[in-house]
């Protein structure tokens, strides 16, 4: 019967189940129309509300919706603050960006099978749960994605992982509602921990430039945060520079996290930008390998990606005992290379490697770096010294390599590192 309603009233039903209500469609002489209902616990909560309580002065009695809390009442809780530590909160807007194939969905897939498994993943603690990723760009990869992903971790064919793919595209700003709906509908009482919205632009019907556009976007990917009370992860592409997200800078600006993916060769670097109320600079480095899932009807070999730990632990541990300018002199090469790197052959016969120009390094080293001399002369010496103490600390420690090339030295992280 939906389909022979007018746009208005079957809009008016999609909203009404979305929201949790009943809805009814009936047809009298003037035709067709909607009627809603309140759920038990709204009818029980319009019942509270007519219901006098006492309040702290003892003159009205009311029920608030703007309740104040006192600062002895605000007090952190034994809940869990992340789902997976330090890395992606446990509710929120988390933005995942990167540019074209530096396999930010690969990732994105991979640590998200980690949290529907309840498994750690690179070593941090998980809180394990249904996850829901919406595939609106290349759901055709995604089944040898997951036939790569459960070879890999051995993971029995039969077994129900609680993750579940939704594929097409979708005009979120428009289908939020129905999309929190539909989930509902089909996973009953679960709730997931993760919405996955893969990408931005594959379910936005509009301009990411756009100011309202993406503020539309972002309060129905709030929407879905709220019916759940999950994390929303939206996986993103970079800016014409490669040096942010793609868009108006309303996304970065609501966002709870923000983490940036780059790629050199088969390795994945995986940055958190910023984090409110959380650890920034955490660093998750990941490597490509291939895996053969089978043939095709030609007998072809099918085969897919999967990302295995590449930093070592003890790689890991050295880091936190760096100084700070060798750890400035690090961030300032990561932002350099997701900026400005370009694929650099620094001997004959070995493979490319993404490099950037030292100056951009310095650059990004110069904004970062937190000198309190006043005077202008005296604060530039401060800032080429600390500079060239990051460089060789970097060089010594084989943080980094570099290498003179037509007037100019690159720099790049080597392979454990890139």
């Amino acid at each position: 019967m939906l389909d022979r309603l007018p746009d208005a009233l079957r809009i008016k039903f999609e909203d009404a189940l979305a929201s949790g209500k009943h809805a009814k469609v009936s047809r009298n002489r003037f035709g067709f129309h909607v009627r809603t209902y309140p759920t038990e616990t709204e009818a029980r909560e319009q019942g509270e509300e007519k219901t006098e309580q006492p309040t702290a002065n003892g003159d009205t009695n009311r029920k608030f919706r703007f309740k104040l809390t006192s600062f002895a009442d605000l007090r952190p809780g034994p809940e869990p603050l992340y789902l997976i530590d330090e890395l992606i909160p446990i509710a929120g807007i988390v933005d995942v960006w990167g540019k074209a194939k530096c396999y930010k969905s690969f990732w994105t897939l991979d640590a998200m099978l980690h949290v529907a498994k309840g498994w750690e993943y690179r070593d941090r603690c998980v809180q394990q749960g249904t996850v829901v990723y919406c595939a609106f760009e290349g759901a055709h990869g995604y089944k040898k994605r997951a036939a790569a992903l459960r070879k890999h971790y051995r993971i029995p064919e039969d077994e129900d992982v609680p993750l579940r793919l939704i594929s097409g595209q979708a005009n979120l700003i428009q289908e939020h509602k129905l999309l929190i709906a539909d989930i509902r509908a089909q996973l009953g009482n679960t709730r997931p921990i993760a919405v996955v919205l893969d990408t931005l632009n594959k379910s936005l019907y509009g301009s990411e430039s756009n100011d309202e556009d993406m503020g539309n976007y972002i309060r129905a990917a709030e929407a879905i945060r709220d019916a759940f009370g999950c994390v929303v992860i939206i996986v993103h592409h970079c800016g014409y520079d490669e040096s942010h997200p793609r868009g108006h800078t309303s996304l970065p600006g609501a966002v709870d996290a923000q983490l940036a993916i780059i790629r050199s060769e088969a390795t994945v670097t995986v940055t958190v930008e910023m984090m409110r109320d959380g650890p920034e600079d955490t660093i998750v480095t990941s490597a490509a390998q291939s895996v053969e899932i089978g043939h095709d009807q030609n007998g072809k070999v099918l085969t897919s990606l999967v990302l295995v730990p590449a930093e070592t632990q003890a790689f890991t541990a050295e880091r936190q005992k760096w100084p700070l300018t060798l750890a400035t002199f690090h961030k300032a090469t990561t932002d350099a290379l997701a900026a400005h790197g370009a694929p650099f052959q620094y001997q004959v016969g070995t493979l490319p490697v993404r490099a950037v120009d030292l100056e951009a390094v310095r650059k990004q080293f110069y904004d970062r770096y937190a000198v309190g001399e006043k005077d202008e002369q005296k604060k530039q010496d401060t800032l080429k010294k600390a500079f060239r103490r990051g460089l060789s600390h970097a060089q010594q420690k084989k943080v980094v390599e570099a290498r003179n090339h037509d007037a100019r030295t690159m720099v790049w992280f080597p392979e454990r590192e890139c």
